[in-house]
Formats: structure tokens, sequence, C-alpha cells
């Protein structure tokens, strides 16, 4: 288990400074990928990086970013293992005082 949450924090450390490419490395090529900011599902490993690329595009626009893992936890099924978390994203916008950013 310890080996999956560090994946995972390592995916997020990067996807926190607007590198999603982190989570690519990871995605099997039938991946499908659900997001409440896009109004279909990306279905395919080439079709999912589409979809995250703009998130390059942030890159500066946000500072001093962190976030917190809320609660992991694992469930196994078999050879699988499911790990959910809450997540809560903090950065500063502009010469703003740390907002928190997004609750996942």
């Amino acid at each position: 288990m310890d080996e999956i949450l560090a994946l995972e924090r390592a995916a997020l450390d990067r996807w926190i400074r607007f590198d999603p490419d982190g989570y690519i490395d990871l995605y099997a090529s039938e991946i499908t990928y659900f997001d409440p900011n896009h109004e279909k599902r990306g279905e395919g490993l080439e079709a999912v990086k589409a979809l995250l690329a703009p998130i390059k595009g942030f890159k500066g626009a946000i500072k001093d970013v962190r976030y917190e893992m809320i609660a992991p936890k694992f469930q196994r099924h078999g050879d699988t293992v499911l790990l959910t978390y809450n997540l809560i994203n903090y950065g500063k916008v502009g010469d703003q005082p740390e907002a928190l950013l997004n609750r996942w």
C-alpha cells in the first residue's frame, strides 16, 4: 500500500504544479477518465492526454500551491487495490493571500 500511496502523491505533486503527465504516465491505454469539469468522459489514453493538455497552460497563474490528502483508504478486491481520499487544493492567485482553490 505504501508504494501505491507514493505513486499517487508523486502524481499529485506534479498535478498541483499543472503537470498532468505524472498521472498520464500511470494510466493504462484503455483508461476511462471522469471529470466533473468536462461534459463527457475521456476514453483511451490519447483522448485523456488531449483532455488534460490545457492544464499545462495554467503554469504561473497560481503560486505557492499545496494540497491536503485527507483520509486515504485502501480497499483490496482480488489483485486490485482501490485508493480513495478527499483532496483539498490551496494556492495564491495573483497577489491575494492563500485561498482554498478546490475540494475533490
